[in-house]
């Protein structure tokens, strides 16, 4: 509440006339009442009391979650330079003849580790193209990714798409996890963030390339071209890189040895994704579609040369240097052995 003085009159005659006339009298004033806004009144102050909530769950929201985010954070692994991960990761030790002749393969995981740049970039568009097609423009979670995979799923009734980026699968073959708890996605996002933070995108696609499974023991796409079409990865023609590609999502489902219907279909899905995603155009998909699915499945070395020496190979290195060096240090073993004078031997023993 205040007190307003009441206008004075224009300025001429009357004007003056009233000031004489008003000669030794008080001005009066007129009472003005001005509404408080805090006083609003009872739904004012409900408003009010729920906001300030809203405001305290907000407060609170965010520091389970930051408590969260330490707490899963703290048990991750530090992650090392990435010139440590080809000495850290486990590859086959062969074993060669006196001319170079592969004579036997030895591994845990078959393994054979290759630099960004030996992979042939059509190779690198096909993974891309059907895992991850947002793969360079996310900072290791795909938001809207996993947002189009609900949706699908939804539709669908059951699990069609998944939402998981090129960098969060890298994330859980490092942490060789593979349980099916919220727990583990929530440490899978964490090591994500961390791995782009760390690295290039090429040093991701480098690490994902290597360690990715593709069914019957083969780790990486190098291993994967030898057990399906006994090749190095820059003999592989486009039909043969998108198969491998497809095979990345379910690698019992897709693959060539045992469903080769399954995976021609599947190979077709990663060239259509290759030309809505730029990467190639339409008749170079239908060529590579039009090309049936072949395998080549290379020989079983150690059955079919000189079994009886690859075995005293075997026996001496894991005496010398231990078993995990054996079936994991990636060895390149040269022998004395002419593989041709070992087979004549053993057909007239």
């Amino acid at each position: 509440m205040f007190w307003r003085r009441p206008p004075r009159n224009p300025p001429g005659d009357g004007a003056r006339q009233a000031k004489k006339a008003g000669r030794g009298q008080q001005a009066t004033y007129d009472r003005v009442d001005v509404i408080n806004p805090s006083d609003g009144g009872f739904l004012f102050w409900l408003f009010k009391f729920y906001a300030f909530a809203a405001l305290c769950l907000v407060g609170l929201l965010f520091l389970v979650g930051v408590g969260i985010f330490v707490a899963f954070a703290t048990t991750l692994p530090r992650l090392p330079e990435f010139s440590r991960f080809r000495m850290e990761s486990a590859e086959s030790t062969v074993v060669r003849g006196w001319d170079g002749t592969p004579l036997a393969e030895f591994a845990s995981e078959r393994r054979e580790i290759l630099p960004f740049d030996a992979f042939p970039q059509r190779l690198v568009q096909a993974f891309v193209a059907i895992e991850d097609r947002r793969f360079y423009e996310h900072g290791g979670l795909d938001y809207r990714g996993l947002f189009r995979a609900a949706l699908a799923n939804l539709r669908a009734g059951r699990v069609v798409q998944g939402g998981s980026t090129i960098t969060q699968q890298v994330a859980r073959a490092l942490l060789r996890t593979s349980e099916q708890t919220i727990q583990r996605k929530i440490r899978e996002a964490i090591f994500a963030r961390r791995l782009e933070a760390k690295y290039t995108k090429d040093q991701i696609l480098t690490l994902y390339l290597n360690q990715i499974f593709l069914g019957h023991q083969s780790y990486g796409v190098a291993a994967a071209s030898r057990r399906y079409f006994d090749k190095t990865v820059r003999d592989l023609d486009l039909a043969e890189m998108a198969t491998l590609a497809g095979i990345a999502q379910l690698p019992s489902r897709y693959s060539p040895l045992n469903q080769p219907e399954l995976t021609r279909i599947r190979r077709d899905q990663v060239l259509a994704a290759m030309v809505s995603a730029g990467f190639i155009d339409e008749e170079e998909a239908r060529a590579a579609q039009a090309k049936p699915l072949l395998v080549h499945p290379p020989a079983d070395l150690f059955r079919d040369r000189s079994p009886y020496f690859a075995e005293h190979v075997r026996r001496d290195i894991g005496r010398r240097y231990g078993d995990k060096a054996l079936w994991e240090g990636g060895l390149q073993v040269e022998t004395t052995l002419i593989p041709w004078v070992d087979m004549v031997a053993q057909e007239n023993v």
